[in-house]
């Protein structure tokens, strides 16, 4: 009998302004997607959620499950980690906790770590 391959937490690279389209496609091929928001408030004192990580989703699912993901409109690429595991879980949780809390926070460009500053 085969063992069934556990779920993890994935990054989904998508398309600039596309986070909540592909979120709510994702929604129907894997386990769970999170995005995480955060709120801003404009000149006019209204405000507004916008992705905390812009351009990335997360979502829980197998890893065999990550090809097929490519044929949702938006989404770019997948980034693995943990040597293709995933992301833990424990950190998805921390995330969640910490935008539940509403800590201040704002977004910043992605750098490699072979970049200077």
């Amino acid at each position: 009998m085969a063992r069934a391959e556990s779920s993890r937490w994935h990054a989904i690279h998508v398309r600039a302004r596309f986070e909540r389209v592909v979120a709510l496609r994702l929604q129907d091929k894997v386990e769970e997607s999170y995005l995480p928001l955060r709120r801003v408030v404009g000149p006019h004192h209204n405000s507004i959620h916008v992705p905390l990580f812009p351009g990335y989703v997360f979502c829980k699912c197998p890893s065999s499950v990550l090809p097929s993901l490519f044929m949702v409109p938006g989404v770019l690429s997948a980034i693995v980690g943990e040597s293709i595991g995933g992301i833990p879980e424990q950190e998805i949780i921390n995330l969640r906790r910490i935008v539940t809390a509403g800590v201040h926070s704002q977004s910043r460009p992605f750098k490699a770590e072979d970049e200077s500053s």
